[in-house]
């Protein structure tokens, strides 16, 4: 892969979580500002491109402490830690399923970098065309979690 395709492909990631990191910041707050949320976002996301950038090897760091991150706050708002009172989950295999499709991806994604056992070029089908697919699988699990919401 080119430095701008994995620039790109990295990007991708950091997209989708920050995303749904910043959905549920907004939630926890009950924020409701599209024109807010886009600036954040693309804060956030600028300021990974440019640190991803300028160190290659960044993503060892900036990708976890973003996957921790949503994954907790998750859990907490599925546990009913913290949240909003107005705000109910209908439907929490929705969240189980998100978060299976996107470890499973993340696991298949480790393992297909060169030198790992599932780096085959010879086979059909590349364990990267597999994490790209269950990350997506992830992001319509992330859908239906988040549309599954009640305010009540």
């Amino acid at each position: 892969m080119t430095s701008w395709g994995n620039l790109l492909d990295n990007l991708a990631m950091y997209w989708f979580l920050s995303f749904a990191l910043l959905y549920d910041l907004f939630r926890l707050f009950n924020a409701s500002d599209v024109g807010v949320f886009i600036v954040i976002f693309l804060l956030i996301n600028v300021s990974v491109g440019v640190l991803r950038g300028l160190n290659e090897g960044s993503e060892k760091y900036l990708f976890p402490a973003l996957f921790v991150s949503l994954i907790g706050i998750e859990f907490l708002f599925a546990l009913d830690v913290i949240g909003v009172a107005e705000v109910g989950r209908t439907f929490m295999p929705w969240f189980a399923a998100e978060l299976g499709a996107f470890i499973l991806a993340v696991v298949i994604w480790w393992f297909s970098k060169t030198g790992k056992p599932l780096c085959r070029p010879e086979w059909r089908i590349q364990g990267h065309a597999v994490w790209q697919v269950l990350s997506a699988v992830a992001g319509g699990f992330l859908y239906f979690n988040l549309i599954a919401e009640v305010v009540s």
